[in-house]
């Protein structure tokens, strides 16, 4: 009984490992250069973040063609932040916070 329930408590686990991969293997991710970034993007980070230095881009492009930037940036009074934001510049959030 415990060597089945084993096996089955493997197999379930490898079952969320694969189907994880699977939901994440459409996803398109590249560096980019900030000076890439829309327009449309740039007018409301900046008015978010008046002075911001933006040090990294990453683009994400979901399998329905959702567009995110993944940005590392220092504020105007010197604290780096990673946040993530939509292809207009609005900063999403996690369901968390």
């Amino acid at each position: 009984m415990n060597r089945r329930y084993a096996a089955l408590s493997i197999a379930a686990v490898c079952f969320v490992l694969v189907a994880g991969m699977i939901g994440c293997a459409g996803t398109k991710t590249v560096d980019i250069e900030p000076n890439q970034l829309p327009a449309t993007f740039r007018v409301n980070f900046d008015k978010a973040y008046p002075g911001a230095t933006i040090t990294s881009v990453e683009k994400e492009t979901y399998p329905d063609g959702t567009v995110h930037y993944e940005l590392e940036f220092t504020t105007q009074h010197g604290v780096e932040k990673e946040l993530e934001f939509s292809a207009t510049g609005e900063e999403l959030h996690d369901e968390d916070d």
